[in-house]
């Protein structure tokens, strides 16, 4: 008796898990295309080239723009 409106209650969560799920997918995608700009040492002079967030490694500098 009970399992029916309980099952129906899940389900409704399942799918709407999948669809933020899916949403936050895509945005992850968009975001790890952005580029920024990551520094690196040249004879003591720091040089920023643009490479995307997904190349970004622990470590690397990131220079960092208001707004």
């Amino acid at each position: 008796m009970i399992l029916g409106p309980l099952g129906f209650v899940v389900f409704i969560s399942m799918i709407k898990d999948m669809v933020e799920d899916i949403k936050r997918y895509f945005q992850d995608r968009f975001e790890n295309n952005n580029l920024c700009e990551v520094g690196f040492e040249d004879k003591d002079i720091i040089e920023f080239k643009q490479k995307r967030w997904k190349d970004v490694r622990v470590g690397d500098i990131i220079k960092v723009h208001e707004n």
